[in-house]
């Protein structure tokens, strides 16, 4: 939204009819850390426009690239980020004991799909006793499923 709106006034202030942004500057500026404020994105979008429209030359409609924007690519967040791995850490109202308990459960669930159901394996892999680990996940409301090989 603030970006929308920061390209609605460059527009403005640099007269240019229609100042977009491409899907894939949308997407970096999403993933970006932003280390600093709101005012970050406003100079990025800024000097992005400005880049943006010497390269157009007289196009009424300009469109921002990545290649415009100048983000430092070490803040850019890579797709493992705690944010996207766990995204239920980072919803609103969740309590730090909801939170905690979440996330042990997305754990104990990627680790055992990761050994194919090996409860063994996933317990090493947490670093818990097996028997703990299956308390804990009847706790968390993990179905703890026993086969019998033959």
């Amino acid at each position: 939204m603030l970006a929308g709106y920061f390209l609605e006034v460059t527009a403005r202030k640099l007269g240019i009819r229609q100042l977009k942004i491409s899907t894939a500057a949308q997407s970096l500026l999403l993933h970006y850390n932003w280390p600093g404020n709101v005012r970050e994105l406003e100079h990025v979008i800024s000097r992005a426009a400005l880049k943006a429209r010497k390269e157009a030359k007289a196009r009424d409609i300009i469109a921002l690239l990545p290649e415009h924007l100048e983000l430092a690519t070490s803040a850019v967040s890579a797709d493992n980020s705690l944010a996207t791995a766990y995204p239920i850490l980072y919803s609103n109202g969740l309590g730090l004991k909801a939170a905690t308990e979440e996330f042990q459960k997305q754990q104990i669930i990627q680790i055992l799909s990761q050994t194919s159901g090996n409860w063994s394996l996933a317990a090493k892999q947490l670093d818990l006793e097996r028997a703990n680990l299956a308390r804990l996940a009847k706790r968390l409301g993990i179905k703890v499923e026993k086969t019998v090989r033959s």
